[in-house]
């Protein structure tokens, strides 16, 4: 038994840009995106499926629908819209690797959902979040953004053109800098980095070279990917830094801020973004 209902605008709780434009929502809109760009109908149809579902996941984590399963399902009234994300990504990976037919375009697509469907497992499971890795190899597997900075770079190299990368230097020039600063924030994620939220700001950046590189070659589905991404991990390191900030609270020990969660927490108190999270 299921039941779906529609409490009204009104039922809007407090009011912050993090509880609307979030991850939950960002990502499955990226991989719509994605998936436009290659025009497989399958790929397309999930990644609108996943889109759907997480929208209403969303709407009734802040109020505006109520649903509820029966007993004999009753564990989905947990859903997270990431975790659907990550079941809706490998299975677009699936086909896509499965399906390529050698063409190189649609095997980078499918490594970049692959590696998308391991960020979005590792983020949405309290269980993998809780663990406190020691070696940096463990660091950089267990956070994230190693596996959405991956997937970007593939996706980046679609977004561009792929083999035909080096017929546009703008376009170049913009995925070589995101796919560099990409890099650089995975090797953040696996070193000795206090503030857990800097890789994704660092992936974040990538992302905003890239949608410059979809402008540079007219490709505005890519573009409208990389936007929609970089949204998503923007506020992905918004909650990394209100987990930290509230520890920090608990404990006494202030938050370690360098040049790139600084300004992110600047921003979370200029637009009204509590400190201390949801």
């Amino acid at each position: 038994m299921f039941n779906l209902s529609y409490n009204g605008l009104s039922s809007l709780r407090g009011f912050t840009p993090d509880r609307y434009i979030n991850a939950g929502i960002m990502f499955p809109l990226a991989n719509v995106f994605s998936c436009l760009m290659t025009g497989h109908a399958s790929a397309i149809a999930i990644a609108l499926v996943n889109m759907t579902i997480a929208c209403v996941l969303v709407a009734a984590k802040v109020g505006i629908l109520s649903f509820s399963f029966g007993k004999s399902l009753h564990f989905l009234n947990q859903l997270d819209p990431l975790r659907v994300t990550a079941i809706c990504t490998a299975i677009i990976a699936a086909i896509f690797l499965l399906g390529s037919g050698g063409t190189s375009l649609v095997i980078i697509q499918g490594v970049s959902f692959l590696a998308f469907s391991v960020g979005n497992h590792i983020q949405s499971s309290p269980m993998l979040l809780k663990l406190k890795p020691t070696s940096a190899i463990e660091k950089a597997l267990l956070h994230p953004a190693l596996w959405y900075g991956v997937g970007y770079t593939f996706i980046g190299l679609t977004i561009a053109g792929g083999e035909a990368l080096l017929d546009n230097w703008v376009a170049a020039l913009f995925t070589i800098a995101g796919i560099v600063e990409i890099i650089a924030s995975l090797v953040m994620s696996a070193g000795k980095v206090v503030n857990k939220a800097g890789p994704f700001i660092g992936v974040t950046i990538g992302t905003l070279f890239l949608f410059a590189a979809g402008i540079a070659t007219n490709n505005w589905a890519g573009a409208a990917c990389a936007l929609s991404a970089g949204i998503g991990e923007l506020d992905l390191a918004i909650q990394t830094q209100q987990a930290q900030n509230k520890v920090a609270k608990k404990t006494g020990v202030p938050v370690s801020l360098g040049v790139l969660t600084k300004p992110l927490q600047g921003l979370m108190d200029s637009v009204g973004i509590p400190k201390y999270g949801r």
